[in-house]
């Protein structure tokens, strides 16, 4: 897969084999995908997301995540990883998909920040000054 050479070693062999996976399979379906693609956020710092799909006009309609799921209380994303999906939310607006995917594979959540059981994650996973 291309990825920037200085992301190139994030999350390990089984997240890159995730993530490869899910290009090939997005591809498969005729969207435009990138790996690890830049997030600007409203305060000048970036998030990547781990795949970015993007329509016609090059706009991210859909961000996928892959990450460490807690299980304690019902599936969620770890706090880390809430923290990115809250930046990039909040970067891109109510209207981009965000999925995220567990990396043992245990279950994929489609926009969890948008769930009622939603756990802000600590502030200290959070890039966007202003949240």
């Amino acid at each position: 897969m291309d990825r920037p050479v200085w992301l190139s070693g994030r999350g390990g062999t089984l997240h890159r084999s995730i993530q490869d996976q899910l290009r090939d399979d997005l591809k498969g379906l005729g969207k435009s995908v990138e790996a690890e693609g830049q997030i600007k956020l409203k305060n000048g710092q970036s998030r990547f997301g781990d795949l970015v799909v993007r329509n016609d006009v090059g706009d991210i309609i859909e961000v996928h995540q892959i990450g460490d799921m807690r299980t304690r209380g019902g599936f969620r994303p770890s706090s880390r990883e809430r923290g990115a999906i809250m930046d990039i939310r909040e970067a891109l607006g109510d209207d981009v998909r965000i999925v995220f995917h567990d990396k043992k594979g245990r279950v994929t959540l489609i926009d969890p920040d948008k769930a009622d059981d939603w756990k802000v994650p600590s502030k200290k996973h959070r890039k966007n000054s202003y949240g």
